[in-house]
């Protein structure tokens, strides 16, 4: 018995040459796209992860900015009979002193208030407060104990009259009895190149 055969021509075998040649440069082509899309995901996760930490720290910076407000406002709320040691000093010529301690049955605060005349430069004030903030780094540890825990210093600008906020530096026990530190510049700082100037020398530390 005699079969037939079919056969693909040449034309036919070519042009399917053709088109699984087309079909591997778009599967290349699909697959140099998939990496770059996901070499982008990659980028948006690590820049999503990136400003969560950021917004973490901020929402911290904030929390502990509120936290020296109430400290400042529970000091200013108390009343004269809580303060139990009130006294004005020099620091140098350019510096007043002003240091209040405030107690509540056996709960001991601290604030104290250096007043800088404003005839003193950006560069100087700043080099008072990293010297003097170090120097209370320095032994911080032992003014702080179960009585007392809170420390506040608050660094201003005086003159004729007027006064101007700088910085607010505050130190405290937890109800753990860790130490915990921050601060703040004010806007005023700020514009007057004090917070310059402060960066500066620690960065140069």
């Amino acid at each position: 018995m005699m079969s037939g055969c079919s056969s693909i021509s040449q034309d036919e075998y070519n042009s399917l040459i053709e088109e699984k040649t087309s079909l591997k440069y778009d599967n290349e082509k699909l697959q140099g796209e998939i990496a770059d899309l996901q070499s982008e995901l990659d980028t948006i996760k690590a820049e999503k992860s990136e400003l969560e930490q950021k917004n973490v720290k901020a929402q911290a910076k904030i929390d502990a900015i509120d936290y020296c407000f109430d400290i400042d406002g529970c000091m200013l709320g108390r009343p004269q009979s809580s303060i139990i040691q009130s006294e004005v000093s020099k620091y140098n010529d350019n510096v007043d002193l002003e240091t209040t301690i405030y107690m509540e049955g056996t709960h001991f605060t601290s604030k104290m208030v250096h007043t800088i005349k404003d005839i003193v430069s950006p560069a100087l004030t700043a080099i008072h407060i990293v010297s003097y903030e170090k120097a209370i780094a320095d032994g911080i540890g032992n003014p702080l104990d179960d009585n007392l825990k809170e420390y506040v210093i608050i660094y201003r600008n005086y003159n004729d009259g007027h006064g101007s906020v700088i910085m607010h530096s505050y130190w405290y026990l937890d109800g753990n009895d860790e130490m915990h530190h921050d601060f703040f510049f004010t806007l005023y700082a700020q514009k007057q190149g004090i917070v310059d100037e402060y960066k500066r020398i620690v960065e140069n530390q």
